[in-house]
């Protein structure tokens, strides 16, 4: 895993030792609600990793014309199956042990779910990051996400029938509160903030020299594997100085790494929309040599 602390020293140890075969198969068909083939649908294997085993790897594979997938190289564990087609809701099926060979998902049209996003002056956003979530008590799980750039500022995914809560985050402004939207609604407004921006200064504790690329982030969602992350951060100029938009309102910390010195966590800030924070002057103790 390229954790914090490979980042930080610039170093990895990869340890070879003996480990079972990744030598099973996961196959299956991807169909419609009418049981006809889908092409081109992607489909995701997510490892349900036990809590004692080594990581194990994502795989991804694409459904041919006749709507079938094959996962080769396996570990014979539990697999997540996600299955995503633009125009259908996605499909998942969990618990799939690696080595099964007839698996099937069907992935129906679902029901349209769309709105549009505005700014402080209600205004088009034409680029976002939409999150469409459906609350189950505390947790908040994930059934879509799309990277969207419209002038216009819309969005539509296809989601099955139920509630759901829609996030968007676009660069520079707050990220939104959570929305509420029912299946079947096109027209709902996500309104974004301004937010605060914080400024500061990233230094050597020894040497007092500015560090320069020192990464800046937000604690909270992380980016994930998006267009427009949803929590992209920002990285400190040649002479260490930065900026840091769209903080929403509330209290929060940052995140401040930088290569061969010991990452930092910033916190008891308070952000006001609209309001600005600092400067900050941040010191990153360097590494000891080894």
């Amino acid at each position: 895993i390229l954790d914090g602390a490979a980042q930080t020293t610039h170093r990895m140890v990869i340890k070879i030792g003996d480990a079972p075969a990744r030598d099973a198969a996961i196959k299956g068909k991807t169909v419609d609600s009418a049981g006809q083939p889908l092409a081109g649908v992607l489909v995701t294997a997510i490892p349900q990793e036990p809590k004692t085993s080594a990581p194990h790897a994502t795989a991804f594979a694409t459904s041919g014309d006749d709507g079938t997938f094959a996962f080769d190289e396996l570990d014979k564990i539990p697999y997540t199956l996600v299955a995503d087609l633009d125009e259908h809701a996605r499909a998942v099926k969990p618990n799939v042990p690696g080595g099964t060979l007839n698996v099937t998902l069907t992935l129906d049209a679902g029901l349209a779910l769309g709105g549009f996003v505005r700014d402080p002056d209600d205004k088009p956003v034409a680029s976002f990051t939409l999150i469409v979530t459906k609350r189950e008590g505390m947790l908040r799980e994930g059934v879509a996400t799309r990277t969207v750039v419209d002038p216009s500022g819309k969005f539509s995914v296809r989601v099955p029938k139920g509630d759901y809560e829609l996030l968007v985050y676009a660069s520079g402004w707050a990220p939104s509160a959570p929305v509420p939207a029912s299946a079947g609604t096109t027209e709902t407004k996500v309104q974004l903030s301004e937010g605060a921006v914080l400024a500061g200064r990233v230094i050597d504790a020894k040497t007092r020299e500015p560090l320069p690329y020192a990464r800046v982030q937000r604690e909270g969602a992380g980016g994930g594997a998006s267009a427009q992350p949803v929590n992209a951060g920002t990285v400190t100029r040649s002479d260490g100085t930065f900026e840091l938009a769209g903080i929403p309102p509330g209290p929060f910390t940052i995140s401040i790494g930088a290569g061969n010195h010991h990452p930092k966590l910033e916190g008891g800030l308070l952000a006001k929309d609209g309001g600005s924070i600092g400067p900050l002057a941040i010191k990153l103790v360097p590494l000891a040599e080894g």
